[in-house]
């Protein structure tokens, strides 16, 4: 048996002949009391200068908060639907930046 590569719309024929349904992205609500879903309008709801100082004002005492705060605003941004480029930039930019600090301070 040998195998041949194949395009995406080949793949996906197969897969609907065969009647496999793929499953489908639907972002998760995000969970907690609200006072996520606050803070996360919060951040979106200002500057990309501003959302970026708020987040490194912690980032020294607790990065693990920091990238705690990204991933829950990330979550909220999928599941509203909100396209702000220049924000999820930002804020990929620090959750890398924390998870940096996160394994330097392990060692």
């Amino acid at each position: 048996m040998t195998l041949q590569p194949v395009t995406r719309a080949e793949f996906e024929e197969g897969l609907r002949e065969d009647g496999i349904q793929q499953p489908e992205f639907h972002p998760a609500p995000v969970q907690g009391d609200g006072g996520i879903a606050k803070r996360a309008a919060s951040l979106l709801g200002s500057s990309v200068a501003d959302c970026r100082s708020s987040l490194e004002c912690g980032f020294f005492n607790s990065p693990a908060n920091v990238l705690q705060e990204v991933v829950y605003t990330l979550e909220y941004m999928a599941a509203e639907g909100i396209k702000r480029e220049t924000h999820r930039k930002e804020l990929v930019r620090i959750g890398r930046k924390a998870i940096t600090a996160l394994g330097e301070a392990a060692q």
